[in-house]
């Protein structure tokens, strides 16, 4: 089974005053299998984000592996390290729900560490290996 697995490391006030009230929360995922540590595909990651109709104003950086753009009126950053950061959030729950919907978004540019491709040709090729056997889940 596929994890991604979560990990809050900041949940703290927004000092933008137009934020009073909200929080912002950093996360990092990482997409694991088996021990085996999936990376990005800059070019494809940019463009499933892009795909994405629930993202807004859209910035990606190919070159430095960083997206930027809001949702539901919170602004985000991720990058292919895995990190995301969003700011101007209700709560620590919606925090975790915008981590999840990008994260999950992303994963079709992660690569698969057996065969070497998008994960989501694995899924597509019906291939026998970590990325194909299930779309991740995302754990707390």
């Amino acid at each position: 089974m596929i994890e991604i697995k979560r990990g809050i490391i900041i949940i703290r006030p927004c000092t933008v005053e137009e934020n009073v009230g909200k929080i912002s929360g950093e996360a990092h995922v990482s997409y694991q299998a088996e021990g085996k540590q999936f990376s990005f595909e800059r070019k494809k990651f940019g463009e499933l984000l892009a795909g994405q109709k629930a993202f807004e104003k859209l910035k990606f950086s190919e070159k430095i592996g960083i997206a930027k753009f809001e949702h539901e009126g919170k602004i985000v950053l991720f990058s292919v390290s895995g990190r995301i950061i969003v700011r101007a959030a209700r709560d620590s729950e919606d925090v975790f729900d915008t981590v999840k919907l990008a994260a999950e978004t992303a994963w079709h540019s992660a690569i698969c560490p057996v065969h070497g491709q998008l994960a989501g040709k694995c899924v597509e090729k019906q291939l026998e290996c970590v990325a194909a056997a299930k779309p991740p889940q995302l754990k707390v």
